[in-house]
């Protein structure tokens, strides 16, 4: 079961953002949009974690998945910033 579960939480991440981006009112697109992607950083978090306990030995690929993570992260911040900033002033 423990093995399925990343598996199932992408693709709850998947139809998350579909629903974000094919949906019409915008305060269900916004939801479902942010759900996904604190969805895709918890995920991309814990299978990090996952890598690195489970093999402490390869360093060189949880340094680059560290730094993919760090990118995802740094792109989807930007992107919340400039959408709750244009929230917020009414454009």
């Amino acid at each position: 079961m423990a093995r399925i579960m990343p598996g199932v939480a992408l693709v709850a991440i998947i139809v998350l953002l579909a629903v974000a981006a094919l949906s019409v009112p915008y305060l269900s697109a916004a939801r479902a949009g942010t759900a996904g992607c604190i969805g895709i950083v918890v995920l991309d978090t814990a299978m990090i974690i996952c890598v690195i306990v489970a093999d402490p030995a390869v360093t060189w690929a949880a340094v680059l998945a560290v730094a993919a993570s760090a990118g995802r992260l740094a792109f989807s911040a930007r992107c919340c910033v400039l959408s709750w900033a244009s929230r917020l002033s009414g454009g």
